[in-house]
C-alpha cells in the first residue's frame, strides 16, 4: 500500500511558518515585558529592605551611642542605604535622611527615604521614579 502524504495548495504554502513567527514575535515580547516587571518589583522590594537597614542603622547611633549619627553629619546612614542597594546603578540612586523632631536623642524620630530612577527595557522612552521610606523612634 502506498502512502501518500498532504501536500498544501499551492496558496497555502509557507502558512504555518507566517503563523508561528507571529504569535513567537508575542509571546517573546510578552515574556520580556514580564521580566521587566518582575525586576522593577525586585527594585522597589531592594529599595525597601535598604531604606530599613539605614533606619535601623540610626536608630541604634543616637545622641547616647559610642559613634553617634546624627543631623550634622547623615553619611553614614546614606553608606549602609547604598550598600544594601545591590544591583542598582548607584548613579540613579538617591538618598534623603531626616530627623524631623531636628535632633537624635533618644525618642526622636528617623526618616530615611531613598528613589531610583528606573528605565524598563522596552519601554526606552519611559522612566519611573521608584520611591520607598522608613521611619523609626531613636532607641
Amino acid at each position: 500500500m502506498k502512502r501518500r502524504f498532504l501536500v498544501a495548495p499551492a496558496g497555502q504554502r509557507g502558512q504555518a511558518l507566517v503563523e508561528f513567527g507571529l504569535v513567537a514575535l508575542i509571546f517573546v515580547v510578552t515574556v520580556v515585558n514580564l521580566l521587566d516587571v518582575m525586576r522593577g518589583f525586585w527594585y522597589l522590594n531592594t529599595l525597601a529592605f535598604a531604606v530599613q537597614e539605614g533606619a535601623r542603622y540610626a536608630i541604634v547611633r543616637g545622641a547616647q551611642a559610642a559613634s553617634p549619627v546624627g543631623p550634622a553629619d547623615p553619611s553614614a546612614v546614606v553608606a549602609v542605604v547604598q550598600a544594601r542597594c545591590v544591583g542598582l546603578d548607584p548613579a540613579s540612586l538617591t538618598v534623603v535622611v531626616l530627623w524631623p523632631d531636628g535632633d537624635n536623642q533618644s525618642g526622636s524620630r528617623v526618616r530615611v527615604q531613598a528613589s531610583y530612577s528606573y528605565d524598563p527595557i522596552l519601554l526606552d522612552w519611559m522612566t519611573l521614579d521608584l520611591s520607598r521610606q522608613s521611619e523609626m523612634v531613636i532607641q
